[in-house]
């Protein structure tokens, strides 16, 4: 296991049928590959997203945990 830097990102979209997400922040902004996130939206927790596919401005991942509905505009981040 090794640390991940403190990353804030916003949720651009959701492919419920694929379960990926896709997040707003990318190698530009040092998020790599295995980095994982949590989704929330104000106080409500909403899941997990481990990154798979990392571009230069934006990044897509895995669902590995949905406990409420993760939608565009949620916000996410490596430092709970």
């Amino acid at each position: 296991i090794y640390s991940q830097p403190a990353i804030e990102a916003l949720v651009l979209d959701v492919k419920k049928d694929l379960k990926l997400v896709i997040l707003n922040k990318g190698k530009k902004d040092e998020v790599k590959a295995g980095y994982v996130f949590d989704i929330y939206r104000g106080s409500q927790y909403k899941g997990q997203v481990r990154i798979t596919d990392v571009q230069e401005g934006m990044s897509s991942g895995l669902i590995l945990r949905e406990m409420n509905a993760i939608g565009r505009g949620d916000s996410a981040t490596t430092s709970l």
